[in-house]
């Protein structure tokens, strides 16, 4: 799990993702933000920035280039980010 500050190495990590833990239990969906920008809205669990392989439920590896990122996931109580917004998660990180 990253936390903020983390520094991930591609070479070292080339397969990472960043998930959204469920809270409150009544999520709809998860709307990631890098930069404040609208990257991925995922509608069914697990919610992932990159999405996640529907047969599997492994998580796509997410595509970051090098530089820094602060990332936001903010959860909904309905499908297509819609319902009660909930509480912004956020980190930033370094992909080196």
């Amino acid at each position: 799990m990253l936390s903020d500050g983390t520094v991930v190495d591609i070479p070292s990590s080339p397969e990472f993702s960043i998930p959204a833990v469920r809270q409150p239990r009544c999520v709809g969906s998860v709307i990631f933000n890098v930069k404040g920008l609208v990257v991925k809205i995922e509608n069914y669990e697990p919610y992932a920035i990159a999405g996640d392989n529907t047969r599997t439920g492994e998580f796509i590896r997410w595509q970051a280039e090098l530089g820094e990122y602060n990332i936001s996931a903010t959860p909904f109580t309905e499908r297509s980010v819609k319902g009660m917004e909930g509480e912004a998660s956020g980190l930033s990180i370094k992909v080196v």
